[in-house]
């Protein structure tokens, strides 16, 4: 994750634009790769160009401070992720009732198995 923050980074250098690039998911085998190399392909597949100079050390190094920021947000983000999750179930099942079904929520296995374990059973009446 650090070396796409990293890639995010010169991205953003490369194309004069502070905005996010989505790039695609890549074979493992490419974490094998230093990372100047990486950057070079995934830039590649973006049609990127990394022509000049680039301080890859410090992108790296940049990419790491991101990670670590992104990782000191997290238990903050656990903290909402059930409520948030709650909150558009239960806006689903409004909006199904509102159709004329009859809406019934509730889990289907146990929380130790997946989180992500909320159902809604809707019916046409």
């Amino acid at each position: 994750m650090a070396r796409r923050l990293g890639f995010d980074l010169l991205q953003r250098q490369l194309r004069g634009v502070d905005q996010y690039l989505p790039t695609p998911s890549l074979p493992s085998a490419w974490l094998d790769k230093p990372f100047a190399e990486y950057c070079h392909h995934l830039a590649a597949l973006k049609d990127l160009s990394t022509i000049g100079p680039q301080n890859w050390p410090a992108l790296k190094a940049a990419g790491w401070q991101r990670l670590a920021q992104v990782r000191n947000l997290e238990p903050l983000r656990g903290l909402f992720r059930r409520p948030l999750e709650l909150w558009l179930v239960l806006d689903r099942a409004i909006f199904l009732s509102e159709q004329g079904y009859t809406v019934r929520l509730g889990t289907f296995c146990e929380s130790p198995l997946t989180p992500r374990n909320l159902l809604i059973l809707g019916e046409r009446c």
